[in-house]
């Protein structure tokens, strides 16, 4: 499966809109000109599921780039998964297992048929590279959901393919000062069969405040799901939505009709990613830390050791993701929170008093929690403090509309540095067992090794009681 990342400004133009000469844009350039007709079938579940997370899967007959396609969104840009349009006419079994979590078995239909006559100018260097594609398309489409009249238009498209993103702006002046303008839809299909449709909340500004922070973490998990099945790694950005899910359903448990047994769901799901993301960290923190010793104080294969050992546990513990994935708790757990980015499970009456004592309430069990953990100088106390920091944050970024931008952005930057050196301490005290583990190995070995373990093992004692007096003051 080939992956092609799409840099690209979209606009509508009028049929007589002329083009300006975008060549002036690329220093140094000179332009090929292509003209193609491409003829493109697009599929979706019968509700939407795809456009609904932005994704567009597509044969294409035609042009360079012909066959299966599947656009994922990646930021502000996207990538462009394709592959051959093989004999049967069949959609690729890779692309259906990237998009397996999003139709979640629901059957493909074909949705619209387009036919583009495209004339492209490719605008290319010295040696004939692309650096940047005009695309001038005349398209002719059909919904083919409903009964609905063919649709025609002009647009343009300029994608920046070897030349710097800087380009794409000096292009948008001369695009607008011609009379384009920034494309109202996202792509030709949203065009055709309109916008997802995004939840409508009813209800005070505390409601919307919850609703619009549930579907944005929400949104990130299903974005996760993708990138996962897709070969890439999401999985510290999808724990962060999760953290920041459940904390939303502990503190704002008033607020919302969400079923208790959904946050021990979430809590299994993240604890299978953390066994992955927990090696990830440890190996880059371990390859970092053993580089700061002098090349003498590292004995034998300890940094090998440490590696390998690591990087085991690692692909074992993403073997049992992928195994979670494709099994029905997961599957149960997709299809609620696919419901929820529709409907977020919102109270509608919520009142704005209210949301400001639960945060208030998230904040003072916080700060209580840090004077016991400060006190204990144990590990345990000071996890539960690190969580309750996590929590009365994700509280303050929830209650932005209510509490007002100053507010809001003082209490986050607070709680976010009380947990970052809480953390710090965490991460300590982890990689402390990681090395009392493997240093035990080693020491029953006769190994040498076991002196360079020691030394990690006591910057790690030092690095925790640092994390702590950092704090103290707090």
């Amino acid at each position: 499966m080939t992956e092609y990342l799409e840099r690209e400004d979209k606009y509508d133009v009028a049929e007589d809109f002329v083009l300006p000469d975008l060549v002036t844009a690329v220093d140094g350039a000179r332009r090929k000109h292509v003209e193609v007709r491409l003829e493109n079938t697009y599929f979706d579940t019968a509700d939407g599921s795809l456009l609904a997370r932005g994704l567009l899967l597509r044969r294409r007959i035609g042009g360079s780039d012909e066959g299966w396609q599947l656009k994922v969104p990646e930021g502000k840009a996207r990538v462009e998964l394709q592959e051959p349009l093989g004999d049967r006419g069949q959609i690729p079994q890779r692309l259906l297992d990237v998009i397996e979590g999003v139709r979640l078995g629901k059957p493909l239909d074909v949705v619209a048929h387009m036919v583009t006559r495209r004339s492209i100018d490719r605008i290319v260097d010295a040696e004939g590279e692309a650096l940047v594609e005009v695309a001038d398309d005349r398209v002719e489409a059909e919904d083919l959901r409903a009964d609905a009249e063919p649709m025609q238009w002009r647009e343009v498209e300029v994608e920046v393919v070897a030349a710097p993103p800087s380009v794409l702006r000096a292009a948008r002046k001369q695009m607008l000062a011609a009379g384009a303008s920034t494309a109202a839809s996202s792509s030709k299909l949203a065009r055709v069969l309109g916008a997802p449709a995004r939840p409508a909340i009813e209800g005070t500004r505390a409601t919307s405040a919850v609703a619009a922070y549930v579907t944005e973490q929400v949104e990130e998990i299903l974005r996760g799901d993708v990138g996962l099945r897709r070969g890439v790694d999401p999985i510290h950005a999808t724990r962060v939505a999760i953290r920041r899910l459940r904390s939303t359903l502990r503190v704002f448990g008033d607020f919302t009709s969400a079923a208790p047994e959904v946050d021990e769901e979430l809590k299994w799901f993240a604890g299978t990613l953390g066994e992955v993301r927990d090696r990830q960290v440890q190996r880059e923190y371990f390859t970092g830390a053993l580089a700061t010793l002098p090349p003498e104080h590292v004995l034998g294969s300890v940094a090998a050791d440490i590696e390998q050992t690591l990087l085991g546990e690692e692909l074992r513990a993403r073997t049992v993701v992928t195994e979670v994935m494709a099994g029905e708790r997961y599957r149960a757990l997709l299809a609620l929170l696919t419901e929820w980015a529709a409907r977020p499970p919102v109270v509608a009456d919520a009142e704005d008093g209210k949301l400001r004592d639960a945060i208030a309430a998230a904040e003072h069990k916080a700060d209580k929690r840090l004077k016991q953990g400060i006190r204990a100088r144990e590990d345990e106390p000071l996890h539960r403090a690190r969580k309750a920091a996590k929590r009365a944050r994700y509280a303050a970024e929830l209650g932005r509309p209510v509490l007002g931008k100053a507010k809001s952005k003082r209490q986050v930057k607070h709680y976010k540095k009380i947990q970052t050196e809480l953390g710090d301490h965490q991460d300590a005290a982890v990689a402390a067992e990681t090395l009392w583990r493997l240093g035990a190995r080693t020491g029953t070995s006769g190994s040498a090794n076991g002196f360079t373990y020691g030394l990690l093992f006591a910057r790690e004692q030092a690095r925790g009681a640092a994390a702590v007096a950092a704090v103290r003051g707090k």
